[in-house]
């Protein structure tokens, strides 16, 4: 590597560092805050939750951090006439472009794979705390408002002595469209182990509803609620974009095996009312197995989705540069901020909103996946003509 290359890398690594290092500090903080408010997660808690917060916060932070980092380098050679003297001596601009095109790359496949971890490493970890805590999370709630609600069950207390919840009334339901069960209890504790993700409420005389049905209990009752999945997969329940993508291509196999036999149990259905004369009643029928196949077929366009997006989330660093370090050099311009403003502005008019189409028009299958790379390209071909005009003049 040459002088002038080592000089220019650098630079660029040396801002880069401290921009990172301050911007996922922000993401970071905003994350946790967001969590211990949405959750009511106390201190230790809080600070177990922080590392698998961090590649959310490395994900956001990188590509802004690089794009600042190349437009305060070069904003600053640009303005003091060193890019003009480099021309000058008859030195290519590819001398000082090219390594930080390496760095981009390089930091384009890291940034894709903290996508990968972020939202299944780190998404799966922040469960865990959030389940682990979920004791320490409820008592909190019920001695300050004297009710907690939660996707498991919601309670309503008196009052809370120590650890006793008099006169309360749990609400389960254990899931969508089942009835729910109401316990009142006289008496009644939350217990819970780490590592379970099961709640125990134990209870002292109490009364149970449950399908139409009543239950008197006189002394202790225990009623266990799972917290989370109990399958043993991790990601058995989780969305398409929770998942790590050693993991989607058996998923998209099941998901195509299952909307196929969605498919025939709709022909098999339909053909087995025509040879009965069930006319009247193939209509709702098949209307709502249909209804199953569009919903499977969209979640499948999900899942195929993920890889790009992840892709194309990540070379967003590259094309980040491609129009910082030209507008940088254009603009001939030390001031770092100004120059970050003039090439982040239209990131956020532009790149952003057609990354969002992309995505969702990818997600609902109505596009080709390679559409939320729609955005990436804009950003590329903008670039592109910059630095041609870098080249010439």
């Amino acid at each position: 590597m040459s002088l002038l290359a080592r000089y220019i890398l650098s630079e660029v690594i040396q801002v880069f560092v401290v921009s990172v290092l301050a911007l996922t500090a922000v993401f970071l903080l905003c994350g946790v805050g967001k969590e211990a408010y949405n959750n009511g997660l106390p201190l230790l808690a809080i600070l177990r939750l922080t590392p698998y917060l961090l590649p959310t916060a490395l994900l956001f932070g990188v590509p802004a951090a690089l794009l600042f980092a190349v437009t305060t380098v070069f904003g600053r050679m640009s303005a003091s006439g060193e890019i003009i003297a480099i021309k000058a001596l008859g030195i290519s601009p590819n001398a000082v472009l090219m390594p930080v095109a390496v760095f981009a790359v390089l930091l384009s496949l890291a940034t894709f794979w903290l996508n990968d971890i972020a939202f299944s490493w780190g998404e799966i970890g922040s469960r865990r705390i959030v389940v682990d805590a979920f004791e320490e999370i409820a008592y909190g709630m019920l001695k300050k408002r004297g009710s907690f609600n939660s996707p498991a069950f919601s309670v309503l207390v008196q009052r809370v002595e120590g650890h006793t919840l008099i006169n309360a009334t749990f609400k389960f339901q254990e899931s969508a469209g089942s009835a729910a069960t109401t316990l009142a209890a006289e008496e009644a504790e939350l217990r819970s182990t780490p590592g379970t993700g099961v709640l125990t409420v134990v209870c002292r005389n109490c009364r149970v509803e449950s399908a139409g049905q009543t239950y008197e209990y006189i002394g202790t009752y225990d009623y266990e609620i799972p917290l989370a999945d109990s399958s043993g997969d991790p990601y058995a329940k989780a969305s398409a974009s929770k998942v790590p993508l050693s993991v989607l291509p058996k998923r998209i196999t099941d998901q195509v095996a299952q909307i196929e036999r969605l498919q025939q149990e709709i022909g098999a259905e339909v053909g087995w009312r025509l040879a009965n004369g069930e006319f009247n009643r193939m209509g709702a029928q098949a209307k709502e197995q249909i209804e199953r196949v569009e919903k499977a077929k969209r979640e499948l366009a999900r899942m195929r989705t993920e890889p790009w997006r992840r892709w194309a989330n990540g070379f967003s660093c590259l094309v980040f540069a491609m129009v910082g370090v030209p507008i940088a050099i254009l603009r001939r311009h030390s001031d770092a901020w100004a120059s970050f403003f003039v090439c982040y502005m239209p990131i956020l008019i532009v790149y952003y909103p057609l990354l969002t189409i992309g995505v969702n028009h990818a997600k609902i299958g109505s596009l080709h996946p390679s559409v939320v790379w729609l955005a990436n390209g804009v950003l590329a071909a903008w670039g592109a003509w910059l630095l041609r005009r870098v080249y010439r003049y």
